[in-house]
């Protein structure tokens, strides 16, 4: 296993919702090489940048590979967006915890995001390496169409203004993705 990324927070600041607000340093950390089914290991840290949760940058995938991560430890949010002719066409909060597995479709764009109060590890399959195309969209737009933030003690969401007409997002659990992931496949297949 080695360390291949060390994300800082200036690197985050274009998709945070508050761009100076203070945080975690480093941001997060991404291992290559792990070794069996895996191929990446990232290390995302409890500690909020202001009222936003701690995330990855994110991005969409070039290549039409799917992806699958393990949540290893910790708990938190992967949110997914679709996107058609340049339109968000849906918006998925799969909420993740310890032991649990997704494949993200290469037709959506992801970012994880650590809801939970010690680190969120992740390992993921994805092997080839991301272009400069996969976060530009991300980049432009400051962020995904959500930002997850703390508001109280409460989880809430905060539209992302750089994003116009997106659906409202739909809240799922690993197993309720794979069922709709499962029947969406079966409908192209028919």
């Amino acid at each position: 296993m080695k360390l291949a990324t060390i994300k800082t927070p200036e690197e985050l600041r274009p998709v945070l919702k508050e761009p100076t607000a203070s945080g975690p340093d480093p941001a997060y950390w991404v291992f290559r090489d792990i070794g069996g089914d895996w191929s990446s290991l990232t290390i995302i840290p409890a500690e909020k940048f202001g009222s936003e949760y701690p995330k990855t940058y994110g991005h969409y995938h070039s290549t039409p590979v799917a992806e699958t991560s393990y949540i290893l430890s910790g708990k938190g949010i992967i949110l997914l967006q679709k996107k058609e002719s340049g339109q968000i066409t849906e918006v998925l909060l799969i909420m993740v915890k310890a032991g649990d597995k997704i494949t993200v479709p290469p037709v959506y764009g992801h970012t994880s995001i650590n809801t939970g109060d010690n680190p969120l590890l992740i390992y993921d399959n994805w092997k080839t390496a991301h272009q400069p195309a996969d976060y530009e969209e991300i980049t432009e737009r400051h962020g995904f169409a959500f930002y997850l933030t703390d508001e109280s003690g409460q989880l809430n969401l905060a539209p992302n203004t750089h994003y116009q007409n997106v659906p409202q997002p739909v809240w799922l659990t690993p197993e309720e993705f794979l069922k709709r992931q499962t029947a969406d496949s079966g409908r192209s297949a028919s």
